[in-house]
């Protein structure tokens, strides 16, 4: 608990309990709600920091995010571990009521039916007082797959995404003068795959209203790999 007090010449006056009035803050906040590709970070301490580590860098992930930073410990490191994610999303399309009463959809709503996606990542750093190596492979802080309902409102815009991408990483660091280094990181990136589904009116005509129970609807799947790709930090 804090406490702040104010002095005056006829001595303490008021005592301010700040963490009281912080907690009944925080028990008024409203939700906030985001969604995106990349949804967290590498390793659990970096986690906890929000990503902020670029300046503190003193775990071997700092490969990624301030390969300088490989020079603040002497010895080796080594650090194994996995995000797991099941990312709970929903989508509601307005303006349906009509169809889903008659039978073109399930329901207004969907929500992501994907399995837990497991991101696992390992990195090794060596410092030896003015230099020091590091070596890694991971993939983004990210949730690569996403299910939903074919049949859903969403049907138009997606029903399934299943991505892998990850990075190979070699880097090393040194120590010019006691208050600047350096540090280089060589990455080779692949993608072995990048599937997504979507559903689309086969038969549209220009001109021509589109009616969402078309007999002519069907399953669009783009499958995409890049196996080969080369990026530095």
């Amino acid at each position: 608990m804090l406490v702040s007090r104010t002095k005056f010449k006829g001595g303490t006056l008021m005592k301010v309990r700040i963490g009281w009035i912080c907690f009944l803050f925080c028990m008024i906040a409203s939700p906030a709600h985001s969604g995106g590709f990349e949804v967290n970070e590498n390793a659990a301490n970096i986690l906890a920091r929000s990503g902020a580590f670029t300046a503190k860098a003193d775990h071997p992930m700092a490969i990624h995010y301030n390969p300088a930073g490989l020079l603040n410990w002497k010895g080796n490191r080594i650090y194994v571990g996995s995000n797991i994610n099941l990312l709970s999303l929903e989508f509601e399309r307005s303006g349906i009521d009509a169809l889903v009463a008659d039978g073109t959809y399930t329901s207004a709503t969907v929500s992501n039916e994907a399995d837990p996606f497991f991101a696992p990542s390992i990195a090794w750093g060596y410092g030896g007082g003015d230099w020091a190596i590091g070596a890694a492979v991971y993939g983004p802080g990210a949730v690569g797959n996403r299910s939903f309902d074919a049949a859903g409102p969403q049907r138009f815009l997606m029903t399934e995404e299943n991505f892998l991408l990850g990075y190979a990483s070699l880097g090393g660091a040194y120590r010019i003068t006691p208050e600047f280094s350096m540090g280089v990181t060589a990455q080779f990136v692949t993608m072995p795959f990048a599937q997504l589904t979507t559903v689309i009116d086969a038969n549209y005509t220009a001109g021509k209203e589109q009616s969402e129970t078309d007999p002519w609807l069907a399953q669009a799947e783009v499958d995409m790999a890049d196996w080969t790709g080369f990026t530095a930090i």
